[in-house]
């Protein structure tokens, strides 16, 4: 798998300053419209712009696994918004935070009288990170719900053959004001559904040239994504598990302590889409 993941940052590095992006691979392009159709052949012309997920999270950090069920409400349509519904059992706690595109919020659910709490004071930093956590993630799912939309905005598609034979699809995508690099991992042979990808690397390089030898890329995110279903005709893994890079205090190579990863299992999944405008 080091191998795989090797070749996989070789394929998606692109030059420090690229003044047009390259042409795709047609190869690569036909297979990731095939991709985008085998997921949801009516989603040409429309694009997933919100969604409202139950999840199951699953946090292996060490020995002491930490689970919750929680909802994530994500809209990116006028402005990216969240609402992360949040029920940990073992504590009692159940609440809700977000971002409403202007300011961070909190509400009590166990108690129905409870106000609205403004959460821009210094003391709720931590509450306001893992809202922004929630909004990044949010971003993240969207590209897996909407391949489509990533077939349409792909730059500079490749593609190649991983040390397992599996076919590594790479390029580049803009969100917001970055180019992010990207890879699918597709197995050598398509399932009955057609391609779907069994695996998702995202890479945002570093915009500063001088913080670049030291930091190649301040944001990496690797998902695995497993046992597709299928919500109203579109083609979902039921199991999304992130890849997380390893605590400083962790052993990086040992191959019998598993890395630290989030298991996330979605439950129930309602989308809405739009008709693409020009």
């Amino acid at each position: 798998m080091l191998a795989s993941l090797a070749l996989i940052f070789v394929l998606a590095q692109a030059p420090a300053t690229t003044p047009a992006p390259a042409p795709s691979d047609p190869q690569a392009a036909a297979l990731l419209q095939a991709v985008a159709d085998a997921q949801y052949a009516a989603g040409v012309g429309r694009a997933v712009d919100g969604f409202d997920v139950d999840l199951n999270l699953r946090e292996r950090h060490d020995d002491t696994p930490n689970e919750y069920d929680f909802g994530l409400q994500y809209s990116c349509r006028a402005a990216a918004t969240v609402v992360v519904r949040l029920h940990d059992p073992d504590k009692g706690t159940r609440v809700e935070k977000g971002f409403n595109g202007r300011s961070y919020w909190l509400r009590d659910l166990n108690d129905d009288k409870a106000p609205l709490q403004d959460l821009s004071a210094h003391e709720f930093e931590q509450d306001r990170a893992a809202i922004d956590e929630a909004l990044e993630f949010s971003a993240d799912l969207l590209l897996v719900l909407d391949l489509a939309a990533l077939s349409r905005a792909a730059e500079d598609l490749r593609l190649a053959s991983g040390p397992q034979r599996e076919r590594l699809l790479a390029g580049s995508v803009r969100r917001g004001e970055h180019l992010w690099q990207f890879t699918l991992v597709l197995p050598e042979q398509d399932g009955a559904d057609g391609p779907l990808p069994s695996e998702m690397f995202l890479r945002l390089p570093n915009p500063d040239p001088e913080a670049r030898a030291e930091q190649p890329a301040p944001i990496e995110r690797h998902l695995r994504l497993a046992q597709y279903r299928r919500f109203n005709g579109r083609a979902i893994p039921l199991i999304v598990t992130e890849i997380l890079p390893p605590s400083a205090d962790e052993p990086q190579d040992d191959p019998d302590l598993p890395p630290p990863s989030r298991i996330i299992e979605i439950r129930s999944l309602r989308w809405v889409d739009q008709p693409l405008t020009d």
